[in-house]
């Protein structure tokens, strides 16, 4: 029950709909600030802006480019498009920008914020060193899969293929830099 709670702000990790859908719902009931990366609150803000009826001649070129089968293809093309804006309440204009090494004090504990670039852009790591918790999401997308994810921003590439040593390496060093 929110209700009984003083919310005033909502931290957004990540710009898809399963982590920002329910921002535009906390303004409206509760007036929260959001606070977020700039690419967070940027892509979530264009993605809500897809108001497709139909599948693209886009996606669909960029479907064979990646070497979709084309039975798969034309059943795409019948389908309505996922539209983010089908799934996320509006996103509220304005938020407040939070930036790579930035602390932030949530309730009496100060957090490290660091910015990644591997589960979504400027996805937001943060860490307590009190309480020794860290708090990210990118740990499942480390198991080894086979699956290929494609999507209508053109990203395509293999579930590990940000992880692997030109993306998570980098991540890690810079992370234990940070927190040692």
């Amino acid at each position: 029950d929110f209700n009984s709670k003083d919310i005033n702000r909502v931290i957004v990790t990540h710009h898809h709909p399963d982590h920002m859908g329910l921002i535009g719902w906390f303004k409206e009931n509760f007036n929260i600030e959001i606070w977020t990366s700039r690419s967070s609150w940027l892509t979530g803000r264009m993605l809500t802006l897809d108001n497709n009826k139909v599948m693209s001649q886009e996606s669909l070129n960029f479907w064979i480019s990646a070497g979709m089968p084309s039975a798969l293809i034309e059943k795409k093309r019948l389908e309505k498009p996922f539209n983010f804006g089908d799934f996320v309440k509006k996103i509220p204009l304005g938020y407040r920008r939070v930036i790579d090494n930035e602390v932030l004090t949530i309730g009496n504990k100060k957090w490290i914020v660091k910015l990644t670039d591997g589960h979504a852009p400027e996805q937001l790591i943060l860490y307590c060193p009190d309480l020794k918790i860290f708090i990210s999401l990118f740990e499942q997308k480390l198991k080894k899969s086979l699956k290929v994810h494609i999507c209508k921003l053109g990203v395509l590439y293999h579930s590990l293929g940000r992880f692997s040593v030109t993306g998570i390496v980098p991540l890690i060093n810079k992370l234990r830099r940070t927190f040692q």
